[in-house]
């Protein structure tokens, strides 16, 4: 299901992005994710304070994507991605679309 929705999406114009399953803190705080669970998961050592905590959304990588992309001058922006989300320590990781 997962290859049949991706050649859906990118057959409609969306191009799947691919990133890190962690981010930064206030990413979290500003898009923590439909059944947040809680407080994110962070890493006992992280690679650096911008990967600092797993995702509980997919959102924003997306939106830091798209305004990487809308600021070296593309029109319409269309992203998508498949992945890994961890809403807290007392919940499962599970795969979502956004």
């Amino acid at each position: 299901m997962r290859s049949e929705v991706g050649r859906i999406l990118s057959g409609s114009g969306f191009a799947e992005t691919i990133n890190y399953a962690f981010h930064d803190l206030e990413a979290d705080r500003k898009y923590p994710g439909l059944d947040p669970g809680g407080e994110p998961i962070h890493l006992a050592s992280p690679l650096s304070e911008q990967y600092s905590v797993m995702r509980r959304s997919l959102l924003p990588n997306l939106v830091s994507g798209a305004l990487f992309n809308q600021r070296r001058g593309a029109e319409a922006v269309r992203l998508f991605e498949m992945g890994h989300v961890f809403p807290g320590a007392d919940r499962e990781e599970r795969e979502v679309l956004a």
